[in-house]
């Protein structure tokens, strides 16, 4: 963390408003705030349900709102309340975007309804996120990250032979999702540059994890060929790979296109595989998966992590070590690209959180300012702001409008 008037704020010129809760609302205002944006996270009065959702830090908050709740402010608001829609007619004139994930029957969804709000400031740019899209049979259904890979037959790519859906726990539904809404938002403010004119960034979970699974070519292979291909384990999609054992470890090896793996070949001293029609290209190497992994297993196992990546860092065959999280945070790679980030929180300690991404040469971003407590920036919005005084601000707590 620096201090606030050492960052470069490239999008100090953006007010955003905040409703979003877990993971694809918060990590893609994160990215915003990262960049200088003024991102104004809004609770209901005594804090959002997505303080205790996940791996708690030792003050019992969730870790998750730590990292991308970092250089918010936060307010606290009844949107469904008289004086809260009032308060939010008042925040919308000093507002360039607003991001939220309410299911779409919901009361705060209707509040937040774009057409209405456009009409109060035609120059509002939305980002509305939901998890199957603002349209179609499933739009009013509830969704998490593994609702979107579910549908998508990401969950059968993963399975090994024979076995049944295996999840993938990384949340790139949910993260992915939360960059193609920044995306979304960044190519919006251009278009009102131009126009003047604000419009809706329609997100979704399903939208992101069909748009990863088709691009790998997956959807297209059943369009053409009608062939569904899952249950792929450890094995690649397009063409041979595998994650092997050595002697003290596992490394993963992705001998892509023919050029690398002529190359893996000749170090194996196997050059009739160069040749041999079973490996001919990447497609039949795919199928052959299992005769290459007789070749290569007792290879690697007889061997160290260390000795297998030399010989194939030596001949450019693309490969790595498996490591664990502990191996990550100590990787000197990582530590040169300075991509751990440690935050200071009073009751917690340090604790290792994402670098600003991406990394920028004129403008990059910082963390300024750690994530706020529930309503720690009422008095700076509300009589900063919007100028209401002291005596509103107290009456508006009393009545639980704030």
């Amino acid at each position: 963390m620096t201090d606030t008037n050492s960052a470069n704020k490239v999008l100090e010129d953006i007010t955003i408003l905040d409703f979003s809760r877990f993971a694809a609302g918060p990590y893609c205002t994160m990215l915003l705030a990262d960049m200088g944006a003024q991102v104004i996270r809004v609770e209901q009065p005594g804090g959002g349900a997505d303080r205790e959702f996940g791996l708690l830090a030792p003050d019992g908050e969730a870790f998750s709102i730590k990292i991308t709740a970092r250089n918010k402010k936060g307010i606290t608001l009844d949107i469904l309340s008289d004086e809260g829609r009032q308060l939010l007619s008042e925040l919308l004139k000093k507002t360039d975007v607003i991001v939220h994930n309410f299911t779409l029957e919901s009361a705060e969804a209707k509040v937040l309804n774009y057409e209405t709000l456009s009409k109060e400031n035609p120059a509002l740019i939305m980002a509305y996120i939901t998890g199957f899209g603002s349209g179609g049979p499933y739009a009013s259904k509830s969704a998490f990250d593994f609702s979107a890979k579910a549908m998508t037959g990401a969950m059968w790519l993963n399975a090994m032979p024979g076995g049944g859906p295996v999840k993938e726990p990384v949340p790139y539904a949910d993260l992915g999702t939360g960059c193609l809404a920044a995306y979304g938002i960044m190519v919006a403010l251009h278009h009102r540059l131009k126009t003047g004119k604000g419009q809706l960034v329609d997100a979704s979970l399903l939208d992101t994890a069909a748009s990863f699974v088709e691009a790998i070519g997956a959807v297209a292979l059943y369009s053409v060929h009608g062939e569904v291909r899952h249950q792929l384990g450890n094995h690649g999609f397009a063409t041979y790979m595998n994650i092997l054992e050595a002697k003290d470890g596992y490394i993963v090896i992705m001998p892509y296109g023919n050029r690398i793996w002529r190359r893996l070949c000749r170090l194996l001293e196997r050059e009739d595989m160069i040749t041999d029609p079973r490996f001919v290209n990447d497609g039949e190497r795919q199928k052959n998966s299992e005769i290459i992994d007789a070749i290569m297993v007792p290879w690697c196992k007889a061997l160290t992590v260390d000795e297998v990546l030399n010989k194939l860092d030596s001949v450019r065959v693309p490969a790595e070590k498996v490591d664990t999280i502990a191996d990550f945070v100590n990787n000197p790679q990582v530590r040169d690209r300075n991509l751990i980030e440690y935050l200071e929180y009073p009751g917690v300690g340090s604790f290792a959180a994402p670098a600003v991404l991406p990394k920028l040469s004129s403008t990059p971003g910082d963390i300024v300012r750690l994530a706020p407590k529930v309503g720690e920036h009422n008095q700076e919005i509300y009589n900063g702001l919007l100028q209401l005084s002291e005596a509103d601000l107290s009456r508006l707590a009393t009545k639980g409008i704030i």
